[in-house]
C-alpha cells in the first residue's frame, strides 16, 4: 500500500512541478535616465528600446492577508538594454496587490542581487490598475494584457561592480506576451 502511494504523490509532484510555470517576454521604452555615471550602460537614452523575459510557478501565496499575495521564488529575469544583458536566475519576489489600498497591481522583480557584472539595486517591474478591475483576488494571473493597466513601469538601478560606475533606468512597459512551452 506504501508503494502505491508514493507512486501516486511522485506523479502528483510531476504534473504540478511541470504544468504551473509561466514564460512571459515583455519590452518597452526607457522613459528616464536619471544617472549614468560615465555611461556605464554606454549610450541610453529616453526612448531607447529595451526588451526581455520572466517566469515564474505558481507557488503558496505566503501573505495571510485578503488581496495581498505574496509569492517569493527563485525564478529567472532577463532585460536587454542597448549593449547591456542581465540575467538573473534566483530570488525574486512577487506581489499581487487586489483593490489594497486603492489599486490592484502586480509587482514583479529583485533587490540587492548580483547578476553578471552588476550590482543590482532594483531591477523588475509594476503593472498598476487604478480602476481596480484586473485582478479578483491575489492569485497569480497566467496572462497579462497591458491595456488593463494604467502604470507599467520598469526600474534598473545599480552599479557595474567593476568601475563602480552607478545608473538609475526608468522605462515603461509596453507589451507583454506569453511564451509557449
Amino acid at each position: 500500500m506504501n508503494g502505491k502511494i508514493v507512486v501516486v504523490l511522485t506523479i502528483f509532484i510531476y504534473f504540478n512541478a511541470h504544468a504551473s510555470l509561466h514564460h512571459f517576454s515583455f519590452d518597452g521604452q526607457v522613459t528616464a535616465v536619471n544617472e549614468n555615471e560615465n555611461s556605464t550602460l554606454g549610450i541610453v537614452g529616453i526612448g531607447d528600446i529595451f526588451s526581455g523575459s520572466f517566469s515564474y510557478a505558481d507557488v503558496s501565496d505566503t501573505e495571510p492577508l485578503v488581496g495581498l499575495g505574496e509569492y517569493h521564488q527563485n525564478t529567472t529575469i532577463k532585460m536587454v538594454l542597448g549593449n547591456n544583458t542581465v540575467e538573473h536566475n534566483g530570488f525574486t519576489y512577487i506581489r499581487i496587490w487586489d483593490d489594497l489600498p486603492a489599486y490592484d497591481s502586480f509587482t514583479f522583480g529583485l533587490d540587492d542581487a548580483t547578476a553578471n557584472n552588476w550590482m543590482i539595486y532594483s531591477l523588475g517591474f509594476t503593472l498598476t490598475d487604478n480602476s481596480q478591475s484586473v485582478y479578483i483576488n491575489d492569485s497569480l494571473p497566467s496572462s497579462f494584457d497591458v491595456s488593463d493597466f494604467d502604470s507599467l513601469e520598469f526600474d534598473f538601478i545599480g552599479y557595474r561592480q567593476s568601475t563602480g560606475d552607478q545608473f538609475e533606468i526608468r522605462m515603461e512597459i509596453q507589451d507583454i506576451s506569453p511564451i509557449p512551452e
